[in-house]
């Protein structure tokens, strides 16, 4: 949890500047690449142990085995 959230958020300050670009394409990067990172980040904090706990993203001993 901790390192994901450092990680999301000094790369979010590591785009963000690109925002303040005059350059169109540049000035979508700065925006919609933190917006991106941060739903990400939502999805994995949020969604990931939801789905885990239903059984649907196996984790753990439910990994099945492979075939010998």
């Amino acid at each position: 949890g901790r390192a994901i959230v450092q990680t999301t958020l000094l790369l979010c300050a590591g785009f963000l500047p690109f925002a303040t670009s005059d350059y169109l394409t540049t000035y979508m990067m700065g925006t919609l690449l933190p917006f991106v990172l941060v739903m990400a980040l939502v999805a994995d904090l949020l969604l990931l142990p939801a789905l885990a706990t239903l059984g649907l993203f196996p984790v753990g001993d439910r990994i099945p085995a492979p075939p010998e």
